[in-house]
């Protein structure tokens, strides 16, 4: 979460997948989620480690999504 109040991106949830086993399928979904309480001019980012390990070319392979509730 970036936010006026406080000067440091704030890491709010964290998902991580080890490498597949050889011969096993690459795309393997991981579903995570959690709900936080955001003040107005919050802003949520998302930081890849390794962008090569994801497919931005076809819009079925990678999601990220928020609901407001």
């Amino acid at each position: 979460k970036v936010t006026d109040s406080y000067p440091e991106p704030t890491q709010l949830l964290m998902g991580t997948k080890s490498v597949c086993e050889v011969g096993s399928n690459w795309f393997q979904p991981i579903y995570l989620g959690a709900m936080f309480s955001l003040q107005e001019g919050d802003k949520l980012m998302v930081n890849v480690s390794d962008i090569s390990l994801v497919d931005y070319t076809k819009e079925d392979k990678t999601f990220f999504g928020a609901f407001l509730l």
